[in-house]
């Protein structure tokens, strides 16, 4: 979309890993009842995770993590690290570390209006002659408006560990699903909230939401000068 003259490929986010043959990548998809700002707001909500996704991203240590955020230019960041704690489910079953202690750190980012990519380190750290064996998995999220108040909406888990295991592919494939699935479930129910509910509502921000708020920003600055080149 857009003026074709403006488009430049140097600005096209790097998601090299989705075609790299050191990673293997599941996927799905899912058509949503809700708009691209509030996904992306979802996206950059770390502090959701502990109540929406119990058993599968989120553990009750999750909820207290440090969390720095970062924005510069067009790219909102958010990093938030947890040491010695149990792994959260999803991790846990396919990378083997079960009833093991790690180290977790999360980077995420907005990367664009339709896109949002989040990388997950794990670090063994159980004392055992595996101890500080690192994990990697980079989750790629891409969305594109359907209506104003729907969107298609892609998913892809990628993981540097256990090439061959299609059992790990398995349970990182439903895992993933049942997660996102109840982002579908919980973004539709606030979208049909906002849209038909006769109270009027009032927003109301607090210190996590500091992430979307930034994002916004950029969206707004984008949007301006997309009409500026218009006019």
């Amino acid at each position: 979309m857009g003026d074709p003259q403006l488009a430049d490929p140097s600005l096209i986010p790097n998601l090299d890993w989705l075609a790299d043959a050191n990673w293997v990548t599941v996927q799905g998809s899912y058509e949503i009842g809700t708009n691209y700002v509030a996904m992306h707001e979802n996206l950059l909500d770390q502090t959701h995770f502990t109540f929406l996704h119990e058993g599968t991203v989120g553990t009750p240590e999750w909820a207290a993590a440090p969390l720095e955020v970062a924005a510069e230019g067009d790219v909102v960041s958010l990093r938030r690290e947890l040491l010695r704690s149990d792994p959260p489910g999803i991790y846990a079953t396919p990378m083997r570390l079960e009833g093991k202690l790690v180290d977790r750190l999360s980077e995420a980012a907005f990367i664009g209006p339709a896109g949002h990519v989040a990388k997950a380190r794990i670090t063994q750290r159980d004392g055992s002659a595996e101890d500080g064996r690192e994990f990697r998995v980079n989750i790629t999220h891409l969305f594109t408006p359907r209506t104003q108040h729907s969107i298609h909406y892609w998913w892809f888990n990628s993981r540097d560990f256990y090439l061959d295991d299609e059992a790990a592919s398995r349970f990182l494939h439903d895992a993933s699903a049942k997660a996102y699935f109840e982002d579908v479930e919980a973004l539709q129910w606030i979208s049909d909230t906002v849209v038909n509910d006769v109270i009027p509502h009032r927003e109301f921000s607090v210190r996590a939401d500091r992430p979307g708020l930034l994002m916004r920003q950029v969206l707004a600055r984008l949007a301006g000068q997309e009409q500026k080149i218009q006019a």
